[in-house]
């Protein structure tokens, strides 16, 4: 049987720590988040060190915000990519497997953003600016902005 692990959605979790209080090996924790302070849920690294895959976590969540997949070497993030983008890779909610190392510099390979445009953008990872050179993990919402101005 193949081994499972929890994947989080970022933008239901609402960061009150039951799945973390649920986990009988406390491989989850509360970590705060940059300049926001922002607590979010963070998975161990490497990815499922030390989960046993029991899915305490996800039955716990009242917010759904946890599903249990086949660990896999890939991860899951959901992408919010920029206008005009293709949008072919992502499914119906915005998620795309990418391969575990993937930085937000893949992600606009992915969505074939050219490059002339992705020198114009603002990249948010899971509601913090973030640099091209970002690694992602599984469950970090990805989102692209044009700066934008006026009066």
């Amino acid at each position: 049987m193949t081994k499972k692990q929890p994947v989080f959605d970022y933008l239901n979790c609402v960061s009150c720590g039951i799945c973390a209080q649920a986990c009988p090996v406390s491989v989850l924790a509360m970590k705060r988040e940059g300049k926001s302070g922002k607590y979010r849920n963070v998975f161990p690294e490497p990815e499922g060190a030390g989960c046993l895959g029991c899915g305490q976590c996800a039955k716990a969540c009242p917010m759904d915000a946890i599903v249990m997949e086949e660990a896999s070497g890939q991860m899951r993030v959901k992408i919010l990519p920029p206008h005009g983008s293709d949008r072919s890779a992502l499914d119906e909610r915005s998620w795309a497997e990418l391969p575990e190392g993937s930085t937000v510099r893949d992600v606009l390979k992915l969505v074939r953003c050219s490059p002339v445009k992705a020198k114009l953008l603002l990249v948010s990872v899971n509601g913090e600016r973030s640099p091209l050179d970002r690694e992602l993990h599984d469950g970090d919402v990805v989102g692209f902005f044009f700066p934008v101005s006026g009066g």
